[in-house]
């Protein structure tokens, strides 16, 4: 078992998967034109850059966070109930 995890490490874990299947669905549905939920919802998102940009910033900035919360909640949780 795992006795503690980094942080940093994690998150920059996340923020790694993030990239990679979010520059995929960016190829996949932008360039590729497959079906899209999103193109329904926002119309025209795949042919606007800066959205595009935005959306992968903000996945980024979410990765990061959620991967450091969860292996701090993992350290404190395997230190308290150890």
């Amino acid at each position: 078992m795992v006795d503690k995890l980094n942080p940093k490490a994690l998150a920059i874990t996340f923020v790694l998967f993030t990239v990679v299947f979010d520059l995929t669905g960016y190829v996949w549905h932008g360039l590729l034109k497959q079906p899209s939920m999103l193109n329904q919802t926002y119309p025209g998102f795949w042919s606007d850059y800066t959205l595009m940009l935005y959306g992968l910033m903000g996945s980024v900035i979410y990765a990061y966070a959620i991967g450091y919360v969860f292996a701090w909640i993992f350290n404190w949780a395997n230190k308290k109930f150890k």
